[in-house]
C-alpha cells in the first residue's frame, strides 16, 4: 500500500468521525464497506 492510498484513508476516516460526532466502529465499518477504497475488506481495530 502507497503512503498516498494510506493517507487518504485517514483523511476518511478523520472525516467520518468528525462529521458524525459520535459514531461506532461498526457504523464506521458500514461507511467503509460502503467506498471503493474498502476493496471489500473492513477495517482493522489496529493499524499494524
Amino acid at each position: 500500500m502507497t503512503t498516498y492510498t494510506k493517507f487518504k484513508e485517514y483523511i476518511w476516516l478523520v472525516n467520518t468521525i468528525r462529521r458524525a460526532g459520535r459514531i461506532t466502529l461498526a457504523e464506521i465499518n458500514e461507511r467503509w464497506m460502503q467506498t471503493e477504497m474498502s476493496g471489500g475488506v473492513e477495517l482493522a481495530r489496529a493499524i499494524r
